[in-house]
């Protein structure tokens, strides 16, 4: 190889270089944690969805066979979620959990029985507003199954590589 050409492909190799060391700082914040994005409202409510699936017990239909469990959402302020955030959560928990969205909470609710249970021996999640994205989120949120098993809970979000997953609950 003549001494031409290796002069050639030294700026080439400065620049694939240069390229994979901003990539490697980008990668990192300034405090040495991984820069995994913030938690934005559907990964939010994706995130719910999935750790209330994993609160609850598997239902098993005639066959034997497992089935995820019912998960119904609704907000605090019984407003309507987006239409959009509504599709990606449903698609995106298809495999964890029955989601489905109920724009009053009464919606949710077996109001036939004394305990008014959620149909379908489901869980009502009741979302309080949700903050502007962050790393890390903190929402209010009641669990409802029946009047007998309700809780006010105050739920931390934390965004992971796969989006967001619930962190930490405890009563509110």
């Amino acid at each position: 190889m003549s001494r031409r050409a290796t002069t050639r492909r030294r700026p080439a190799l400065l620049a694939i270089s240069l390229g994979i060391a901003t990539i490697v700082v980008a990668a990192c914040s300034s405090d040495g944690e991984s820069a995994q994005g913030t938690v934005a409202d559907t990964a939010a409510v994706t995130a719910l969805v999935n750790w209330a699936a994993g609160e609850m017990p598997p239902e098993v239909d005639e066959n034997g066979d497992a089935e995820p469990p019912v998960v119904y959402v609704t907000t605090e302020s019984d407003g309507t979620l987006d239409a959009g955030l509504q599709a990606s959560v449903v698609e995106e928990t298809a495999d964890t959990a029955t989601v489905r969205f109920a724009d009053d909470r009464a919606e949710a609710i077996d109001d036939t029985s004394e305990v008014m249970p959620v149909h379908d021996d489901g869980v009502m999640l009741v979302i309080g507003d949700l903050p502007d994205p962050a790393r890390t989120l903190t929402v209010d949120v009641e669990w409802y199954r029946s009047i007998d098993e309700t809780s006010t809970l105050v739920v931390t979000i934390t965004a992971d590589p796969s989006g967001a997953i619930v962190t930490d609950s405890s009563s509110g």
